[in-house]
């Protein structure tokens, strides 16, 4: 093996991400391909929208004419397992992600359901997901997109 080798990780979400960091921290080179088109990340996406491109009907009264931002794939994420705690546990001391303390549920039919609060503590990034992933791509070396 090379006295200087480096790693092709092939994909650019939590998973390729936390193990670019962890070569990075091993002193070891590394390149993450992915295919997506917009950024890193994978299902820590956030998109935003300018004020008034979506259809009012679907925006609250409150909100009507403001720039919205939205993750439309992993909205949370919860941390069971110690070592991924440790992690995050980093995450939070760096501001990256903090604890979602508001309610949690589901949408059908314009009516909200809420989802019991029990269970494992609710981690959303500051910014939005892709905040996250910019976070965690940071010491890895190297990002391939799409060409």
């Amino acid at each position: 093996m090379s006295n200087d080798p480096c790693v092709a990780i092939i994909g650019g979400g939590l998973s390729g991400l936390v193990c670019g960091q962890a070569l990075a921290r091993r002193g070891i080179r590394s390149v993450v391909f992915d295919t997506g088109e917009h950024s890193v990340g994978g299902r820590l996406a956030t998109r935003a929208s300018a004020a008034g491109s979506f259809r009012q009907e679907w925006v609250p009264p409150a909100l009507q004419g403001a720039d919205l931002a939205f993750d439309h794939a992993a909205q949370y994420f919860t941390a069971t397992d110690p070592r991924f705690k440790a992690m995050v546990d980093e995450w939070v001391a760096a501001g990256a992600v903090r604890e979602w303390r508001g309610p949690v549920g589901t949408l059908q039919d314009g009516c909200f359901e809420a989802l019991p609060a029990d269970g494992p503590t609710r981690y959303i990034a500051t910014g939005g997901m892709a905040s996250l992933a910019k976070h965690l791509a940071s010491p890895v070396s190297d990002f391939k997109g799409p060409s």
